[in-house]
């Protein structure tokens, strides 16, 4: 059985009483380090065949503002994962819902071979609920670094779906959180932005909209069982 993390009362309070002020901490902050997205995309479509090329490329991909990684594969893709903070509309049915600001992750995969080049794109939201959520409900650090850990899991996030190994219940998917918990939210589309030079009949990117996260606690049974498998089978690796 995987094991629940427990925080004393006194810890419990203090995140109680932090986490709003952190949530907006955070994205004030990645709003002042916010990505150039039209230089990011030009610099990765300059990708080209060859080890040697695409690692150059990707060291000089992580020093563009706003990129949280850089990466480079054998098998001849680059990735690279680009954060900003934005104004996010929730649509259903061609009808607006609401609007809030968010942070907003994209990793971008181009792939270049001797035969053919491609572009594919997925994202993540997280809105200040979320973060709230993680912060009260997890044994995260919070301090000066928080916004690198953000960083660091939507990254996971991102490898996650990658992998697709998301939970589906009653429509809602989670994903496993690389702390104890997972990220509940849905698969959205976005349209695609200007700075990617795409035209708008372009296949829309998938976006994983996150609303909040959950502990072994808040998960349903079902979700937790499935969670609870992954843990115990990456315990057991």
């Amino acid at each position: 059985m995987a094991s629940k993390v427990t925080v004393s009362g006194s810890e419990a309070a203090r995140r109680l009483s932090l986490k709003r002020g952190y949530a907006r901490e955070v994205v004030s902050l990645a709003r002042k380090k916010h990505a150039n997205v039209r230089n990011i995309m030009l610099k990765i479509r300059e990708i080209r065949p060859g080890l040697k090329a695409r690692i150059r490329l990707a060291k000089q991909i992580k020093k563009l503002p706003g990129v949280i990684t850089g990466s480079h594969s054998s098998s001849g893709t680059v990735r690279a994962v680009y954060r900003e903070v934005v104004g996010m509309q929730t649509q259903h049915e061609e009808q607006e819902l609401f609007a809030e600001d968010v942070l907003l992750y994209s990793a971008v995969f181009a792939e270049s071979t001797r035969t053919k080049r491609s572009l594919h794109i997925a994202r993540v939201s997280l809105n200040y609920h979320a973060i709230e959520r993680l912060i009260e409900r997890s044994d995260c650090e919070i301090g000066p670094g928080f916004l690198e850990l953000i960083d660091q899991e939507a990254n996971h996030i991102l490898k996650e779906l990658a992998r697709d190994v998301s939970i589906t219940h009653n429509e809602d998917e989670f994903i496993r959180s690389s702390y104890c918990g997972v990220w509940a939210g849905s698969m959205d589309a976005s349209r695609p932005d200007p700075e990617w030079f795409v035209g708008e009949e372009d296949q829309k990117a998938p976006i994983f909209s996150i609303r909040t996260f959950l502990s072994p606690d808040e998960m349903h049974p079902y979700v937790w069982m499935k969670w609870n498998d992954a843990v115990v089978l990456k315990a057991a690796k």
